[in-house]
Formats: structure tokens, sequence, C-alpha cells
């Protein structure tokens, strides 16, 4: 069994109609309830600025410090703004020289995805500052998949506002990603998938 901390996307995170706990159960076929996971959700940050994501960030290392022990490990398991806490947490891991046991990242519509793997090169905290990107020499494997589409992932995607494929990684099947990807690439410590 692991334990999958799940980092909500802001869209959902704060949508009344739709709970937190509906959406990231429910992302990649049920990826953090099924084939044994138990989830556990990380306080969300209820914005965009830099400033709410770092509120995240703790709340998330003090959850990965007490479930590592799980047999299993620990997963962090984020969807774009998500994705944002879990770059941010591992950068902090890596300038404080901190790598707990256990732990991976699964990261779905990554916002900080790094430019030469797709991500979008315009990418700002609200507020002003640029994101941080997911560093590939991370102490932890990241798998980062893009639906083809998604302009902030797989970026140009679209290059429109009505961007559905961020906002729909229900169907993603995070088991058969070989047999559906359209790119795969291995980066460092990361794969980055693109997939239909």
């Amino acid at each position: 069994m692991s334990i999958v901390l799940t980092n909500d996307p802001l869209l959902f995170g704060v949508n009344l109609f739709i709970p937190n706990n509906f959406v990231m159960s429910k992302a990649c076929k049920n990826f953090a309830t099924t084939n044994g996971n138990c989830r556990v959700t990380v306080r969300p940050a209820w914005g965009l600025s830099h400033a709410d994501i770092l509120r995240s960030v703790d709340d998330l290392h003090d959850k990965l410090q007490h479930y590592t022990a799980v047999s299993g490990g620990a997963i962090m398991f984020g969807w774009s703004r998500g994705c944002q806490v879990i770059a941010e947490l591992i950068l902090k891991h890596m300038r404080e020289n901190i790598v707990l046991p256990n732990v991976r990242a699964v990261m779905i519509g990554n916002l900080t995805r790094p430019v030469e793997y797709g991500g979008d090169p315009t990418g700002q905290y609200l507020g002003g500052g640029e994101i941080a990107r997911t560093p590939i020499d991370s102490p932890y494997p990241i798998l980062d998949v893009a639906r083809k589409g998604d302009m902030y992932a797989n970026y140009p995607g679209t290059g429109t506002l009505d961007n559905t494929a961020h906002l729909n990684y229900f169907g993603v099947d995070l088991n058969t990603l070989d047999d559906t990807m359209i790119s795969k690439v291995e980066a460092g410590n990361a794969t980055f998938y693109v997939v239909p």
C-alpha cells in the first residue's frame, strides 16, 4: 500500500460544486484510491501567488515525513496548481539536503514542467515572479504526464483559453502509459510523457 498525498488543481480546489475529495480521487482512473493506494489530502493553496503555494509546501512536507514509513512509501500526486506545490517542495528539499526514503512524485497537467520538455515558457505566479520549474535532478523519481493539447504542460497546446485537455485527466491510465503514449522522454530522475 502507498499513501498518495494529493495536491489539488485550482479550478477544482475552490469549486463548491466539485469537492476536492472527488476530483483527486477520480483523476487518472482513480489512481489515488486503487491498487491498494490510500489518499491523504494536502491542504490546498487557495491562490496562485508564490506565498499561497509555499503554505501548501509546509503541509506537504509535514505529511511526507509522517507517511514515508508506510510499506509502499509516499506518492506526491499533483494536478496543475498541485504540481507547483510539489516542485517547490522538491526544490526546498534539494536546498536543505533533505532526502526522505520511499518518496516519488506523479504530476499531471504540470504547470512547472521544464520548458525544454513542453512546459509553458510564460509561466508566472499571480503577483509576479517566474514559476519554479520541476527539477530533473530531483532526489525523488518523477512521473510527469501531459495530455496532447494541454497548453500549460504540452506547450503550445491548443493556444486557446478553452483548454479542455488541461481540465480533463480523469481518463488517463498511469498503468498503461507506454501503450498509449505519443512521446516519452527520460531526463535525469524524471520521465515526461505526452498522451492523447
